[in-house]
């Protein structure tokens, strides 16, 4: 169950990192100018709030699925069966592509229309729906952020603690009416180091889109506390602005969609042997020779089992 629930997050996960590598990225890399209709400029902004969006709640989703999966085993496949991880995707993706067309409309009460357009003068296209944003930020980035920072301490606590119990309670000397315990001790830790070893992995993830996106959000902040702060800086030093921006704003968020690919590669021998597969077959065997042994196996790292004592 667990193992159903944690790959379809993750598989979601991927695909939200993968709309916005294809409906953004290729612009970006393309041409630092937008060269295309008022139509593609549309597509181009509602995709990027959908691939954001469920982006970041599917992370707290699986942040949650990890809570439950460290804090309340035995509980979990009570809280967290297949029908409700996958009403809680459906949500999720249901809830970004709804929110991607709130960015459509002027929220201002002054104007009508769209604030999305293609400046043809500088070739840029743009949203300057900045209410839509700053809702967006305050109502679903930073919130998250923050609940997912509140989890993974927690789940930090509740780690420590768990194995400061399990070594109290291990036997120190090697007797024979004592090995029964002992080998039950081992299958806990046993479990529980495969738990761990999942978790490790996503907080991984975790930790990479909160150093993408940090920045992006503190500067939000900062428009949003005083909007004319960048335009009268951007009139002192026009170069250090414009790299704040592109490092900060423009380029960093979408790395976040590149790393994680090589995250969950290097954190788990299964995913290493998948990914390289992947390369393997996308190379056409340029890349990781035929003599390399991909190694097929069934066993989730969350789902061997203990042998009865």
């Amino acid at each position: 169950m667990k193992e159903f629930v944690l790959s379809f997050q993750l598989k979601f996960v991927a695909f939200s990192d993968l709309t916005l590598s294809v409906t953004q990225i290729p612009f970006k890399i393309l041409t630092q100018n937008f060269c295309f209709g008022n139509e593609l400029c549309y597509f181009y902004i509602v995709f990027d709030v959908i691939g954001n969006v469920a982006s970041i709640l599917s992370l707290l989703l699986i942040a949650v699925d990890r809570f439950v999966a460290i804090t309340m085993p035995f509980r979990y496949p009570k809280i967290i069966n297949k029908l409700r991880g996958r009403v809680l995707i459906v949500t999720v993706w249901t809830f970004a592509i709804a929110w991607s067309f709130l960015a459509i409309p002027n929220w201002s009460s002054h104007s009508r229309g769209s604030n999305i357009r293609k400046n043809e003068k500088f070739n840029t296209c743009s949203n300057e729906n900045y209410a839509f944003y700053l809702t967006s930020y305050f109502g679903v980035y930073v919130p998250s952020l923050i609940l997912m920072t509140c989890i993974y301490l927690k789940i930090l606590h509740v780690v420590v603690r768990h194995i400061k119990a399990i070594d109290a309670t291990t036997p120190k000397y090697n007797m024979s009416h004592l090995i029964k315990d002992s080998k039950a001790n081992k299958c806990e830790k046993s479990k529980f180091s495969r738990e761990l070893k999942a978790t490790k992995s996503l907080a991984f993830v975790y930790l990479a889109f909160v150093i993408c996106w940090f920045p992006s959000c503190i500067i939000n902040i900062i428009i949003f506390i005083n909007n004319k702060y960048f335009p009268e800086l951007k009139k002192q030093n026009l170069l250090f602005v414009n790299i704040l921006y592109y490092a900060f704003v423009d380029i960093l968020p979408i790395i976040n969609t590149m790393v994680n690919p090589f995250i969950y590669s290097f954190s788990n021998k299964l995913f290493l042997e998948a990914f390289k597969r992947v390369i393997y077959k996308g190379t056409g065997g340029f890349i990781f020779s035929s003599k390399t042994s991909f190694q097929k196996s069934n066993i989730s790292p969350l789902n061997s089992k203990c042998q009865k004592i």
